[in-house]
């Protein structure tokens, strides 16, 4: 058990940043952050609420983010980049980002694996940008997750703006979302492109 409770974290341009814990390659646990966490300057390589970057042997179980998270570029709710599974966890706190930007995590790639979670938070960003997932990318899976959460783009050429996901091209199996989606180009109320 860890938690992160009050106040901010601020990162400087270039870096991994998140709540609790960078790059996690171990297992998180009924964990949770309620800090700020922001990016100053004009790029972040992943900002995530409680963790900035996870591995393929990574687990975060039981644990959400309830603080605000701001990032220059990419930013998750929950983790920043997913490559290992996410269970039982959530996200409150609102995410903004310029592309892939999700209520839960920015990118779910690969190996990640996103089972029994949710997002209540607004996301806003430009491009790529969901109410659980930026980017669900190749072989990543979302089950039995959602997002209730508003979705919006701020960009005059936004693209791939979705309820739960912006971009896919992974699995999504008995998930949905129901908040308000608004975009330019592209714009699902589960899946945006």
């Amino acid at each position: 058990n860890a938690y992160a409770s009050g106040g901010s974290v601020t990162v400087t341009t270039g870096a991994i940043g998140a709540g609790l814990v960078g790059l996690n390659s171990g297992t998180i646990s009924d964990s949770y952050n309620t800090s700020k966490v922001r990016v100053v300057g004009n790029y972040d390589f992943w900002m995530g609420g409680l963790v900035g970057n996870t591995t393929k042997t990574s687990t975060v179980i039981n644990s959400y983010n309830a603080g605000e998270v701001i990032g220059a570029y990419t930013a998750g709710g929950l983790v920043g980049n997913n490559l290992g599974a996410i269970t039982n966890s959530f996200n409150s706190g609102n995410v903004t980002g310029t592309t892939n930007t999700g209520g839960l995590t920015s990118h779910n790639r690969a190996t990640g694996v996103i089972t029994n979670s949710y997002n209540t938070g607004a996301v806003t960003s430009n491009s790529l940008t969901g109410g659980l997932v930026g980017s669900n990318v190749a072989s990543s899976q979302i089950l039995n997750s959602y997002s209730t959460g508003a979705v919006s783009s701020v960009g005059l050429v936004a693209t791939g703006i979705g309820g739960l996901v912006g971009g896919n091209s992974g699995i999504i199996k008995n998930s949905y979302a129901t908040g308000t989606v608004t975009g330019v180009t592209a714009v699902g109320g589960v899946v945006g492109t």
